[in-house]
């Protein structure tokens, strides 16, 4: 019996996920830019892996057959476009927008409708101590 062929994508795509995964709303911007990144570069290296392990014709032709099916749209593009633009240009521009609207028997108040970039980050204990006040 060979080796199977969708371990090492399956691996790749794992790394992809989990890198999407750890981002989250106590994840500072820094941090979450350099997972983002981390992200694009492994989600493109699926196909790179997929390419090297169909290699014979039959399986190349079954390769570009799923290629054209799933990765050859819009929404692919811009990966790919993001995934240049993270590993040779610039970091990914991430922004973290926060809005907190609070809900009494008057209305809606907006506590807190805020966005966020590297140079004015703000961490989610500040943003908790901001509604404590409230």
């Amino acid at each position: 019996m060979g080796e199977c062929l969708t371990y090492p994508m399956l691996q790749k795509f794992y790394s992809a996920v989990r890198n999407a995964n750890n981002i989250g709303v106590e994840c500072d911007l820094f941090d979450g830019i350099s997972t983002l990144d981390a992200f694009f570069s492994e989600f493109r290296s699926i196909t790179f892996v997929m390419q090297k392990s169909f290699s014979s014709p039959q399986d190349r032709l079954y390769y570009e057959e799923k290629r054209n099916a799933y990765l050859m749209n819009d929404l692919m593009k811009w990966f790919n476009e993001k995934r240049v633009s993270t590993v040779h240009n610039e970091p990914f521009k991430l922004e973290k927008c926060v809005l907190v609207d609070l809900y009494d028997e008057c209305g809606k108040t907006t506590v807190i409708d805020d966005r966020f970039i590297l140079e004015n980050d703000s961490d989610i204990e500040s943003l908790i101590d901001t509604l404590s006040d409230v």
